[in-house]
C-alpha cells in the first residue's frame, strides 16, 4: 500500500463517505462509534488500517491510520525503520521539522508539514497517521470534495 501525503492511501481517499469507502474496501471488520470526537472508526484487519469519519465535516474521510508490514511512503518500506532513519526520509523529501513526544509504552514523531504522526515502538515504526493538509486559514484541503 502506498501512503499519498495529504490525500489518501491507494484509492482510498480523504474527503470520501463511508460509502465510497465501503465500495472500494467492503465492509470494515469493526466498527466503532467515538462519542469523544462524534466521529466513526472503520477497522480492516486484513488491511491493518483504520479509517475515521468525522461528523462535523459530514462524516468525510478524515483521518488514516496504517499499520501494515508493506507500507510505502516516499517510494520505501519505511515499516519497521528507526526513528532516525525515518527522520532521514523526511529530510530527504524536504521536510524539516519535526515535534517529539515520549510515552511510557511508545514514542511519536510528528511531521506538521504533511500532517503526519509516525509511532514507534521499541525504536521501531509500527504505525502512521495522517490527514489531509491544511491551507494558511487552517482549513482541510480535501484532494476530493
Amino acid at each position: 500500500m502506498n501512503i499519498k501525503i495529504g490525500v489518501g492511501i491507494e484509492e482510498v481517499l480523504f474527503g470520501m463517505k463511508q460509502e465510497d469507502v465501503i465500495e472500494i474496501l467492503g465492509k470494515p471488520d469493526k466498527i466503532n462509534y467515538e462519542e469523544k470526537e462524534e466521529g466513526i472508526v472503520y477497522y480492516y484487519n486484513d488491511k491493518m488500517i483504520k479509517l475515521k469519519f468525522d461528523k462535523s465535516d459530514h462524516y468525510k474521510l478524515y483521518s488514516i491510520e496504517v499499520c501494515y508490514q508493506e507500507i510505502i511512503m516516499f517510494n520505501e518500506n519505511i515499516f519497521n525503520k528507526l526513528m532516525c532513519e525515518v527522520e532521514d526520509l523526511l529530510k530527504k523529501n524536504g521536510y524539516f521539522k519535526f515535534e517529539y513526544e515520549d510515552y511510557e509504552f511508545f514514542n511519536t514523531l510528528f511531521s506538521e508539514e504533511i500532517w503526519t504522526t509516525f509511532t514507534f515502538e521499541f525504536n521501531k515504526l509500527m504505525s502512521i497517521e495522517f490527514t489531509p493538509l491544511f491551507n494558511e486559514k487552517d482549513e482541510r484541503i480535501w484532494p476530493i470534495n
